[in-house]
C-alpha cells in the first residue's frame, strides 16, 4: 500500500470538475484508490462518494492506493493534482 498527503490549493476546493478529473484518472488502475479527508475515506473511483467528503480549499487530505499497480496508480494521480493545480 501506498499513501501520500496532500494540501487542497484550488480556492473551491475539490468540487465537481476537479473531482471528476481525478475519478478519471483513478478508474484507469485496478487498485483500490481512496481519499480520507477529516477522519473519513471514500473510494475515489466515485464522483458521489468523494463530493460527499466535502473537501474544502487548504485542507490537509490522504491519498491512498493499493494493488497491482499502485505505483502507476499514485502517480498518475500526483500529475492530475500537479496539471490542474489541485493540491501540493
Amino acid at each position: 500500500m501506498l499513501k501520500k498527503s496532500l494540501l487542497i490549493i484550488d480556492p473551491a476546493g475539490l468540487h465537481a470538475r476537479p473531482v471528476s478529473i481525478l475519478t478519471a484518472e483513478a478508474i484507469k488502475h485496478k487498485s483500490k484508490i481512496e481519499i480520507e479527508f477529516d477522519n473519513r475515506k471514500a473510494n475515489l473511483k466515485s464522483i458521489l462518494s468523494v463530493m460527499g467528503l466535502g473537501v474544502t480549499p487548504d485542507s490537509k487530505i490522504m491519498i491512498y492506493v493499493d494493488g497491482e499497480d499502485e505505483e502507476t496508480a499514485l502517480s498518475g494521480l500526483m500529475e492530475a493534482f500537479k496539471v490542474n493545480k489541485l493540491a501540493m
